[in-house]
């Protein structure tokens, strides 16, 4: 089960070209017996299908499936499909055997498309994802902010939250949509329990295709400048932040990519969740945090959030998810502390190269608050792209994290019994193996545990090695690939931990 060849995937749905074919002979008849009709059929087909494509530019890899973009090119082709029936009919002479075999056509193509696609489109019984949302939700302090990436990992979040109740002191805030002016103010609204916000700019200032939307750097004060103060010009539509593109528009410069923002009295009652423990308060309280804008631009996300750093005062805690930590357009590694799935914004914290960690959150959050039953159920089909790679990953990462803080310290005892859950409750046979397997396998055999370490590896090797094989077969390439990298990874480790046969095996191959 832990197999991602195409051969063993619930996902490899065999349609023998039935519906394909019949949708041709659909339109061959249309040609030769309706040519108008045909021609507004093949219209419909290509404008809302292989024009649209062309016309969208759509990447190979999406966040997710975005087939329903083209349901119009899809009707249009079941035009054809429900036509070749016709077809079917007029080619067989007795009427009496015509009715029959027609009809069994007709119900035949359905059943076979659902017998193939059911088992893995049926997500009945399946629960992690709003398991997961709580479990985010519960890691958040009281009256907390948490920032997510986009659609993906905030729905489940806002479902908790408005059917069940969950945790609606939570202000959770879309880094995507804060590119929107409707969305800036609806921050200024309360939502349930979650007070509203008194930001520094107005609506104005955060106007759709206004002067803000994109902030170009020109950086002529490399030491820094002071965020309130920027902010306080903008509002004010300060002529020297303002420049002119060559169509005629206005447009609004960020002067450094160093933005100061001064930590503030507030500090002081804003609570336990602000102390750092690698500081002192006092001796932070007046100075300022440096954050850092990555790129040559920021957007009006990136000073919405600093907008919301500023006006809030530190008074409510500050959150990030793993999507919106790497996508603010901010380096927010050396201010933020891991707690479990979340990343708290610790404006004390002494700026460090690494994400700090505590211990002590991060492990009631991950073990003790945290629900994983759901995975547990080798009956659910919890998809590769979706869960394995974008949910089930991190997590595995962040008990890795977790693993490497106590042994950094020698709590190998907790550090085994961190892994020992994990193991447990994430790496199970019927979850995909991901790259985390190795850096587990690694913290298992430091812990002297070579068991589990040969069992992390094997699994990731098997299902790896599986799928260059097809490829091979099929005369794909896999020069370059992460199959073949991660195959020659984990056979690498193997070796180390006294198992050649995965190497001779990729020697075999000329891998």
């Amino acid at each position: 089960a832990s197999n991602k060849s195409i051969y063993t995937s619930k996902a490899r749905n065999q349609y023998w070209m039935l519906p394909l074919l019949a949708g041709i002979a659909g339109a061959i008849f249309q040609w030769r017996n309706d040519r108008r009709g045909f021609i507004a059929v093949l219209s419909l087909f290509l404008i809302t299908g292989l024009v649209l494509a062309l016309y969208l530019n759509s990447p190979p890899v999406e966040p997710r499936e975005r087939d329903y973009i083209y349901v119009a090119s899809f009707i249009a082709f079941c035009v054809w499909v429900g036509l070749s029936l016709v077809a079917f009919a007029n080619l067989i002479s007795r009427r009496a055997l015509a009715i029959p075999l027609v009809a069994l056509v007709t119900l035949g193509l359905p059943v076979l498309m659902l017998v193939q696609n059911y088992d893995d489109h049926d997500r009945s019984g399946r629960t992690f994802q709003v398991d997961n949302a709580r479990n985010l939700l519960a890691s958040c302090a009281p009256n907390a902010i948490l920032f997510t990436g986009g659609d993906n990992d905030t729905f489940p979040l806002w479902y908790v939250q408005e059917v069940e109740g969950f945790r609606t002191d939570v202000r959770v805030m879309v880094l995507s949509y804060l590119n929107t002016d409707w969305y800036v103010n609806q921050l200024r609204n309360p939502y349930y329990q979650s007070a509203p916000f008194s930001l520094s700019l107005t609506r104005n200032d955060y106007l759709q295709y206004g002067p803000n939307d994109v902030l170009y750097i020109q950086e002529t004060i490399k030491e820094g400048i002071d965020a309130k103060k920027y902010l306080q010009l903008i509002r004010e539509g300060n002529k020297a932040l303002r420049m002119q593109s060559s169509t005629g528009d206005y447009f609004t410069i960020l002067p450094s990519k160093k933005l100061l923002i001064r930590r503030g009295d507030s500090l002081s009652q804003a609570g336990p969740k602000l102390t750092s423990s690698n500081t002192s308060e006092d001796s932070l309280r007046h100075s300022s945090l440096i954050l850092n804008v990555k790129g040559n631009y920021a957007t009006k996300s990136v000073l919405a959030i600093v907008d919301i750093m500023i006006s809030n005062q530190w008074k409510r805690p500050i959150y990030f998810n793993f999507t919106s930590l790497n996508t603010a357009g901010l380096n927010l590694n050396e201010h933020v502390v891991q707690e479990g799935a979340v990343y708290r914004f610790d404006p004390l914290r002494v700026p460090g190269k690494e994400i700090a960690i505590d211990k002590r959150s991060m492990r009631s959050n991950l073990m003790e608050k945290a629900n994983y039953a759901n995975l547990l159920n080798p009956d659910i089909h919890f998809n590769y792209e979706d869960f394995n790679l974008r949910m089930i990953s991190p997590l595995r990462q962040s008990f890795n994290s977790l693993a490497i803080s106590f042994l950094d310290v020698q709590d190998r005892g907790t550090a085994l019994s961190v892994m020992q859950f994990a193991k447990a409750n994430l790496y199970l046979p019927h979850l995909l193996p991901t790259f985390a397997n190795l850096e587990a396998a690694e913290i298992f055999s430091a812990l002297g545990d070579d068991e589990s370490a040969v069992n992390l590896c094997s699994t990731l090797f098997d299902c790896h090695i599986a799928e260059l094989r097809w490829q091979l077969e099929n005369g794909r390439s896999v020069d370059g690939g992460l199959d073949r990298f991660l195959a020659q990874q984990s056979a690498r480790m193997l070796a180390a931990l006294g198992n050649t046969a995965p190497e001779v095996e990729l020697n075999k191959l000329g891998l």
